[in-house]
């Protein structure tokens, strides 16, 4: 099957492909050291598959647009990224149907001939640190020279991070809100975060949604809201900024804080690409072990911005692994939006909005890097909040669970708002 042959809405992912490696040492490894591994695994990973396998196991139509290296390694990483979606083994929880109807398609998956498959070398220590090396490997070729158009026109949404080029970002971006055929929804997640002055010029006036942690929310606002920016803000804004950089440093984010620069962002990103148009940027900001909070356009009955907080899923087993959570989130974001499009429902329709994200809060969370430390886990397991099934489970796609077993989770354990 190919995306012009689909008639529902297709989710175009431009992003990386990895091959993770993870090594489980007793402590991080020293310069000039040398330490035995305790274990080894090998799973597929990057930004890009993670948010396709996810947006898949939501019950998406994917086009997978990335690259791998030659040779053998190559041919199976599409097998096993193109394969057909499974759920994971959710104890307690009586599902008939655990696969899912969603699929990723493989037509825009490259083979880049002049190196390997990108990878990720992981260190997990026993304390919960980490130490990862990446080789960009073919997520750094150029995608665009093959294509044209580069957004095919089955393309109702588009998928964005930044594990690929800066320039292949932008491209994309322009070519999606350049779209005659029909209005291409994008959903940009800043990570790895750019530099300062990537974000100063960024085009967010053709971003419709940017998902961002605490920290990337605090490091946007930093970079954008400073002594030499164009945009005037009011005090308790300018207090709210600072309050959120330094804080977001000592993991001790001030919620209203969150709540005012988000606010602030929404309507001011656009501004800094001095454009005309009344656009806003849609924000969701991840919260950890607190939540989700979100403002986005008002409805056309309302003035003002809606602007949510959301609790997180409650947790029903132990945490065994967060890598890719935030990537989950992703996923199931961009197949909910689907979901709202085929349905004829707005975004604006508030009940049906937090329907979608109390989906992602309970298939995923975005609240510590790579893995957690057994003193962590416990203090999530006594507050009961914070988890869901990908942190339940080990690894990232492996870790998916499909729409039947996010829904059956949801209906038993209902999250409730702030």
């Amino acid at each position: 099957m190919s995306s012009s042959s689909h008639n529902g809405p297709v989710c175009l992912v431009r992003g990386s492909i990895n091959i993770d490696e993870f090594y489980d040492v007793p402590q991080i490894v020293r310069p000039g050291q040398t330490i035995s591994a305790i274990s080894t695994s090998k799973r597929l990973g990057g930004k890009g598959a993670n948010q396709a396998k996810a947006a898949a196991c939501a019950g998406a139509v994917v086009l997978m647009d990335g690259a791998v290296g030659s040779g053998t390694e190559g041919r199976e990483v599409i097998q096993e990224l193109c394969a057909e979606v499974k759920g994971v083994k959710e104890p307690g929880v009586d599902v008939e149907a655990l696969g899912s109807q969603g699929r990723i398609l493989e037509e825009r998956i490259r083979v880049w001939e002049q190196g390997s498959t990108g990878k990720a070398v992981i260190q997990r220590a026993r304390d919960g640190e980490n130490s990862i090396i990446i080789l960009a490997g073919a997520n750094f070729s150029q995608a665009s020279e093959q294509y044209s158009p580069l957004i095919p026109p089955a393309t109702t949404h588009l998928l964005l991070a930044n594990e690929i080029p800066y320039e292949s970002t932008l491209e994309y971006l322009n070519a999606a809100s350049s779209s005659k055929d029909r209005k291409i929804t994008s959903i940009y997640n800043p990570s790895p975060m750019p530099p300062a002055e990537q974000l100063k010029t960024f085009p967010w006036h053709q971003v419709d949604w940017l998902i961002v942690n605490e920290g990337e929310l605090g490091d946007i606002a930093g970079s954008l809201f400073n002594d030499d920016s164009a945009i005037e803000l009011e005090k308790d804004v300018k207090d709210a900024v600072e309050n959120l950089t330094k804080a977001a440093a000592k993991d001790t984010v001030d919620d209203e804080a969150a709540i005012k620069v988000a606010k602030a962002l929404h309507v001011s990103l656009p501004q800094l690409n001095n454009t005309d148009s009344k656009h806003t940027v849609n924000i969701i900001c991840t919260l950890g072990a607190k939540g989700v909070l979100y403002t986005c356009s008002a409805a056309a009955d309302q003035s003002e911005p809606r602007v949510k907080r959301l609790r997180a899923a409650r947790l029903l087993r132990p945490i065994k692994d967060t890598t890719g959570a935030g990537d989950c989130f992703m996923g199931y974001l961009a197949a909910g939006l689907m979901r709202l499009q085929q349905e004829g429902k707005k975004e604006d329709d508030e009940a049906a909005f937090d329907e979608v994200i109390k989906r992602c809060l309970t298939v995923s969370i975005q609240c510590f890097s790579n893995s957690v430390s057994d003193h962590i886990a416990d203090t999530l397991l006594d507050d009961a909040q914070a988890c869901s099934i990908c942190v339940e489970n080990e690894g990232a796609q492996d870790s998916y669970g499909t729409i039947a077993q996010v829904e059956a989770r949801l209906a038993a354990n209902p999250i409730e708002e702030v």
